[in-house]
């Protein structure tokens, strides 16, 4: 009786450890200023990506800095299919500042860097799955011009 609890106490040890989820640090790096900050999402479906912040499954803003690079870190996900957009909002409005015809006027950055073309980058070719391992994410911040 006494190893039925012993292996009913590890398997609920390990069941509420699935349920805790995963662990996503992101390091942004790249900023060429201290103004504003950085607003960054993370996306679990293509709705909204990657430009409406308020869209996304969970998101912060982070008060910008060229000292270092800046860290986030997004606990208890869930298995699944995610994407992330970062965007350096240096006048602090809380949005990514666009030109008339569409191009960002403000830094940014996915998690898969992909070739430049006309419109945004695609949820589908920037998400990455996650499923039980924590993870961590470089993400180099491109400027307009650069």
């Amino acid at each position: 009786m006494k190893r039925f609890g012993s292996i009913l106490f590890v398997s609920i040890l390990l069941s509420s450890l699935a349920l805790a989820g995963v662990e996503m640090r992101l390091q942004i790096t790249g900023l060429r200023s201290s103004k504003g900050n950085v607003l960054v999402s993370l996306f679990d479906s293509k709705q909204g990506f990657p430009s409406e912040h308020a869209a996304a499954f969970r998101s912060c803003s982070v008060g910008a800095t060229t000292n270092a690079a800046i860290s986030v870190t997004f606990t208890n996900l869930p298995a699944g299919k995610y994407a992330v957009a970062v965007c350096h909002d240096e006048n602090a409005d809380g949005k990514m500042n666009r030109r008339m015809l569409g191009p960002p006027v403000e830094g940014w950055a996915v998690h898969r860097a992909q070739k430049p073309r006309l419109g945004p980058p695609k949820f589908e070719e920037s998400a990455f799955g996650v499923s039980t391992a924590d993870l961590e994410v470089v993400i180099q911040l491109v400027y307009p011009g650069d």
